[in-house]
């Protein structure tokens, strides 16, 4: 289901470069929805509907302008050694901002088609937990002037023609990397569009968040250090690589001590001190929406309404790692609630969301403090009322049945993310039958966002929300780096559940 009646898939080429082509999206035909769980379609109109919710993950709302990012190992690219600590080079992260704009307005405009009861943000709200950026989000939800730079009217960073890193996308330097091998845009009005002020009104739906790395830790992997937060206010950004020993390791030397990577030579920037790391208790729980049984701010439940129960799960590993983790405390909450709310509303379906799925917990075995993700798959089904399990992290929407023995089980749902192709978010809706069971129907939706033509913009969040997905979509090659438009993942789905 769309806005528009159509998917936007691979179109003709714009522009060759010398290795690769730059191609335009265009419309192509919704495919039919797939059933899962069940071996005919069910007729919905018998059953109750309980509650829709949008699902929407990994906006990676991003201040590229950062002293603190890892922008200067990028210049590293072809060494292998590298890779699992290289920040993503994506052309579209310029643009972050504008597109998590475009994607709350489009649900708006969703929402006067149908009743959606919350939207739901499972993490990665933001890219490098920092204040300014969480602003950037609150901004979207509070309403008002949404800065995607610091100074208007001007970029200071890698993405400017000023500054030569080499696998940055600079649009106003025909030279390089981006334009002349992959034959992405050179257009210096796209500058001044990301750094004008725009105006946005506030999000009225009730809106409920969920912590990911990204808004906890440095570049999404490490604890803050003392050093690392006074080089995100300071006034002096790394160009150097780290020294060289670092790299038999990269990844673990730099969760190791990040500070040993921002020693080599500095450019002058201008400082700001909202780029601090945001304290954990600003990041928000919810908006507009009844919340109860708190074990932290960041673990609790959500009521949308009298049928839908959300309960919200915190993974975030504060030591530093990607991947989640969950403690035992955590789980005997979860597990004590989920059953609290059974036994006095046995009508309530429960959703759980978190940011990471089971598959993307880095504790794997089992101790007194931590619990796997296949523990919390089978704690989840123990509990019949619920449903589905949402989540985001991976950048692949997907979806999965768990059960156990004697257990209708749930499914577990993961969102697409908004920074990379396909740029969608989803809606859940679930449907109940005493009889039947449950049925959940998943169907995902583009940006309500024009096409980019180049040029003067007169709405730069649908203009520059175009442009990203159309970055997004040659970055990921249409699919053929991170799965697209040929996999089911893009698909509307319906996902159905046994009888208790």
């Amino acid at each position: 289901m769309t806005l528009t009646g159509y998917r936007l898939g691979e179109g003709p080429t714009l522009h060759h470069g010398s290795r690769g082509r730059f191609r335009a999206l265009q419309a192509q035909p919704v495919l039919p929805r797939i059933l899962m769980g069940a071996t005919e379609e069910p007729d919905l109109g018998g059953y109750h509907l309980l509650g829709r919710i949008a699902h929407v993950s990994d906006l990676h709302i991003t201040d590229v302008e950062s002293p603190a990012r890892l922008d200067f190992m990028i210049d590293a690219a072809e060494d292998p050694r590298f890779e699992q600590s290289l920040p993503t080079p994506r052309p579209q992260q310029l643009t972050s901002s504008h597109a998590a704009a475009c994607c709350f307005a489009t649900i708006k405009k969703l929402n006067t088609d149908m009743a959606i009861d919350a939207v739901v943000l499972t993490g990665d709200l933001v890219d490098n937990a920092q204040l300014n950026e969480l602003e950037r989000l609150l901004c979207l939800v509070n309403g008002g002037q949404l800065a995607a730079t610091r100074q208007p009217g001007t970029v200071e960073g890698t993405h400017t023609a000023a500054w030569s890193d080499s696998a940055v996308w600079r649009p106003a330097d025909i030279q390089n990397h981006w334009t002349t091998m992959f034959g992405f845009p050179a257009d210096s009005t796209i500058i001044d569009a990301v750094a004008k002020r725009v105006h946005v009104e506030p999000f009225d739906l009730a809106t409920i968040f969920v912590r990911g790395n990204h808004d906890a830790l440095l570049a999404g992997t490490v604890a803050w250090t003392p050093k690392m937060a006074a080089v995100s206010v300071g006034a002096a950004k790394q160009r150097g690589l780290p020294a060289a020993e670092l790299l038999a390791d990269a990844a673990a030397s730099f969760r190791a001590d990040p500070d040993l990577f921002f020693t080599g030579s500095t450019t002058v920037v201008a400082g700001d001190s909202a780029r601090r790391p945001m304290v954990p208790t600003e990041f928000p729980a919810a908006r507009h929406v009844q919340t109860r049984i708190h074990r932290s701010p960041f673990d609790f439940v959500a009521r949308p309404n009298d049928g839908l129960a959300v309960v919200v799960l915190d993974t975030v590993d504060e030591n530093g790692h990607p991947d989640g983790v969950l403690s035992t405390e955590q789980a005997q909450w979860l597990g004590e609630t989920i059953a609290e709310l059974d036994r006095q509303e046995p009508e309530t379906s429960v959703i759980v969301a978190s940011h990471h799925g089971p598959a993307h917990h880095h504790v794997t075995i089992p101790h007194r403090d931590r619990i796997t993700g296949p523990g919390i798959v089978d704690l989840l089904c123990r509990h019949p009322n619920v449903v589905a399990w949402i989540n985001g992290h991976a950048h692949m929407a997907s979806v999965t049945r768990h059960s156990r023995l004697g257990r209708r089980g749930f499914w577990e749902i993961t969102a697409a993310s908004i920074i990379d192709w396909p740029c969608q978010f989803s809606t859940l809706a679930v449907y109940t039958h005493k009889s039947h069971g449950v049925v959940l129907t998943v169907d995902k939706h583009d940006l309500a966002a024009r096409n980019w033509t180049g040029g003067h913009t007169d709405d730069p969040v649908t203009d520059l929300g175009g442009l990203h997905r159309l970055l997004a979509a040659n970055q990921a090659d249409f699919g053929r780096i991170f799965p697209g438009a040929e996999n089911y993942d893009t698909r509307d789905l319906t996902l159905v559940l046994p009888p208790r």
